[in-house]
């Protein structure tokens, strides 16, 4: 975690409004990247509205200013080859901000690869216990692609199985001031309370990835691939 403030207040409010401006108006909708990853007809009490890729629609968020410090930290990370693989905004309203099941970001992925990547998770609000912050189980990346499946929170297509490598690790909860930042690697497990709060969670998810290298047995659990990459 990078808990200092990196980005500047003026940015951060141009940013978000643009993020929520998607988010409430639809755009991608017919393309699949803007949906709410729990509510099925708007009739649930809880909500997680997400948007997939949104610098694709609204083309004005790469000029983000920490958009090339990203990147320069993730081919710090991952190798001089990395490159960014897609964005994705996730906002947890006030009062009923749903939560997400426990899961590694690579069990998303198309199968029969292997994979190196990483997030880097920007805080548009303070992220707090009160509002979801997330939680992770450090150390978790060492135990490889871990068995996924349908999970109990509704919306959510994959969750953890049970695992006694998890459960003998301690969860570590992170909360993040607004314009932080957070990384995880994707096979990091981690996942996010609901928000019971009167402040709203909203972040920006930067995912970078190194050149995928096929698999020749590959021992993977199947899953859609939800980024697909870009530039």
């Amino acid at each position: 975690m990078i808990d200092t403030p990196l980005i500047e207040k003026p940015e951060l409010a141009w940013c978000s409004n643009i993020l929520m401006r998607m988010l409430e108006s639809g755009e991608g909708r017919s393309e699949g990247r803007n949906l709410d990853l729990i509510a099925k007809d708007g009739s649930e009490e809880t909500t997680l509205p997400s948007v997939l890729q949104p610098s694709l629609y609204a083309t004005e968020l790469r000029k983000l200013s920490y958009r090339k410090t990203a990147l320069a930290i993730a081919r710090q990370l991952l190798g001089a080859q990395a490159g960014f693989a897609g964005d994705h905004t996730i906002f947890k309203p006030v009062h009923k901000g749903g939560p997400t099941p426990w899961h590694q970001d690579e069990a998303f992925r198309e199968p029969g690869f292997e994979y190196d990547e990483i997030s880097i998770w920007i805080a548009m609000t303070d992220s707090t216990i009160e509002n979801g912050a997330m939680a992770y189980i450090p150390g978790s990346h060492k135990l490889g692609l871990l068995p996924h499946a349908p999970s109990n929170v509704k919306g959510n297509s994959l969750g953890l199985v049970d695992h006694p490598g998890v459960d003998a690790l301690p969860e570590h909860a992170i909360e993040v001031k607004r314009g932080s930042v957070v990384l995880h690697h994707a096979l990091t497990v981690h996942h996010s309370q609901p928000n019971r709060s009167a402040r709203p969670r909203r972040g920006l998810v930067y995912i970078y990835m190194s050149p995928n290298v096929k698999l020749v047995q590959p021992e993977r659990m199947q899953g859609p691939a939800v980024f697909p990459e870009l530039e």
